[in-house]
């Protein structure tokens, strides 16, 4: 079965990771799309979503995200 996930879904998913935990891998992301959803999505997508959320809280130092902008 062919299962394509939203980038709305995927985004949703990484941010809801990255509040829960401060932070979150790409292979962490892919992880939970699967436990959800059954379904990652294609790789170089998936990780264009997570590199574009992820970079957000480390640009604007989130606490708890580890990485400081100075």
């Amino acid at each position: 079965m062919n299962l394509q996930l939203s980038d709305q879904r995927i985004r949703a998913t990484c941010r809801e990771l990255v509040k829960k935990h401060g932070s979150v891998t790409g292979a962490g992301l892919c992880e939970e799309l699967r436990s959800r959803f059954g379904a990652v999505g294609k790789t170089m997508r998936v990780f264009r979503i997570w590199r574009r959320e992820t970079e957000v809280t480390r640009v604007l130092g989130v606490p708890g995200c580890g990485v400081s902008v100075v």
